[in-house]
């Protein structure tokens, strides 16, 4: 018996059900967590692929396809357009297409289906390790080894993403990325976002973040039925934002309760933002002085306004400080600069490669001792409770890191003013290895905190952003290293 799949192939069906019904006989598990199941899950029809095969795995109580889903579906899409990729990887899916993509008596699964998984496999700091396969994570540019033990044979591969703008990325990369789509949303404004869970070469941990939904990223379906995988209908209001700044978002139909994020824009130099008001119901702006902001949707239409003042009123936009210009910005009721610090301290302070050019794009690399006193006065360097209120105001550590990025040099939308940039770091401090620096996989921008460790004096706290991530890190770092500074307002 011959069944024809899309591309004209023909899989012989009869021998891979013998097979299986072979394997579900006689074969072994030395792990007591996965029992395999070649060949036990057969397309019922509600696939246009009528006749294919995959295998599964059963992982604790639940039972997962061992592959990712490969089948066409309006808003998928195989990695660099390659047939051959759709065959080893799978297809990457909208999570709109994703949310309908699983077979009848198969799921998409949500966030607490794969928090069962990860709990199975040792946790986040273990479980990309196990579930990644034996084989095809290797970094390409150094010959690093990122495989698993894929000891419960869920046997993850590195398929890549495909962009909005329509680019693939991070399947063929030096730092290989897996992603994989949960049926749990996560809704920010008009454009929805999604939760996913995603796996590094660089990387043990099984990580979670959040994208909009219109990225595509691998499917893997697991048994049996969720309400999750049916998209709600939901009933919406208008907002209107009224602003004279140009590039001023938020205007929009949004359903009752989600988060409304909404941004002032810019206007001419002489003019700085104040403050949001609104007359409607039952809207409580949160941190109504920031120029990107959010509010609950109410069960009513709401109308909010800009408000701006000129420059001089007390509210102004730059800073002058060693014969430098820096930009500032409003972010909640705090004012930090936008730019990172670029002043000369001797023996103490470095451009990035000696690069005066690096100084100029990124600002200087400090050690800490040198971080603690090179702010201007009326400003300071931030500690950790002052990072800490930033990152809540910007959606928490999950989704921060890309908010708080530059769109300009970097991959994030910038939607505080923030501007972040990946400056990179001097390890060891002087005479020590430049590291991380720019727009790339390796791209890595660090700032220092005024808190020190309680464990070690030589340590102090810094916060990280990296390229390959949305995510905003908190971690502890020697002294002596070349970090950047971020300077906030003392008051």
């Amino acid at each position: 018996m011959r069944f024809f799949n899309r591309q004209g192939r023909f899989l012989l069906l009869v021998m891979v059900l013998t097979v299986g019904m072979v394997c579900w006989l006689g074969c072994g598990d030395e792990n007591p967590g996965a029992e395999s199941g070649a060949g036990s899950w057969l397309d019922s029809g509600t696939s246009p692929d009528g006749g294919v095969t995959y295998e599964t795995v059963m992982i604790g109580s639940q039972k997962w396809m061992k592959k990712n889903l490969n089948i066409e579906t309006e808003g998928s899409w195989c990695y660099n357009d390659s047939l051959v990729s759709c065959e080893t990887h799978g297809r990457l899916y909208t999570w709109e297409a994703a949310m309908t993509a699983c077979p009848r008596g198969w799921h998409l699964p949500d966030t607490s289906d794969w928090n069962k998984l990860i709990e199975v496999a040792g946790g986040v700091s273990a479980a990309g390790k196990v579930l990644k396969s034996a084989s095809g994570w290797t970094n390409q540019s150094n010959g690093e080894d990122g495989n698993g033990t894929d000891s419960l044979g869920f046997s993850a591969l590195p398929g890549g993403a495909r962009s909005t703008d329509g680019s693939f990325y991070f399947s063929d990369s030096p730092n290989k990325g897996g992603f994989w789509w949960t049926a749990t949303d996560a809704p920010r404004t008009n454009t929805y976002y999604a939760y996913y869970r995603a796996m590094y070469t660089q990387s043990d941990d099984m990580i979670k973040s959040v994208s909009v939904q219109n990225s595509a990223y691998s499917v893997r379906c697991l048994e049996g039925s969720n309400n999750s995988t049916t998209i709600p209908v939901r009933t919406t209001y208008e907002v209107k934002v009224l602003s004279p700044g140009s590039g001023a978002k938020g205007d929009g139909r949004y359903s009752k309760g989600v988060k409304v994020y909404i941004s002032a824009g810019t206007v001419s130099s002489d003019s700085v933002f104040d403050k949001w008001t609104t007359a409607s119901l039952n809207v409580n702006i949160n941190a109504a002085d920031s120029v990107t902001t959010w509010f609950t949707m109410p069960e009513n239409d709401v109308m909010v306004t800009a408000e701006f003042n000129p420059v001089n009123s007390g509210r102004d936009s730059i800073l002058v400080y060693g014969n430098q210009i820096y930009r500032t910005v409003v972010i909640g009721n705090k004012r930090w600069m936008a730019e990172n610090l670029n002043i000369l301290i001797t023996g103490t302070s470095w451009c990035y490669d000696n690069a005066e050019t690096n100084c100029v794009k990124y600002g200087r690399l400090y050690n800490w001792e040198a971080a603690k006193m090179v702010c201007p006065k009326g400003w300071k360097l931030p500690d950790t409770a002052d990072w800490r209120a930033l990152v809540k105001i910007a959606g928490g550590r999950e989704i921060a890191g890309k908010l708080l990025k530059s769109n300009k040099g970097w991959n994030g939308t910038n939607d505080y003013g923030f501007s972040a940039l990946p400056g990179g770091r001097l390890r060891g401090g002087e005479g020590g290895q430049f590291v991380y620096v720019g727009y790339g996989p390796d791209g890595l921008g660090n700032w220092w905190t005024a808190t020190e460790t309680s464990e070690r004096g030589s340590v102090a706290y810094i916060r990280g952003i990296a390229t390959d991530g949305n995510y905003i890190f908190e971690y502890d770092n020697e002294k002596r290293d070349g970090i950047s500074v971020r300077c906030l307002e003392d008051r």
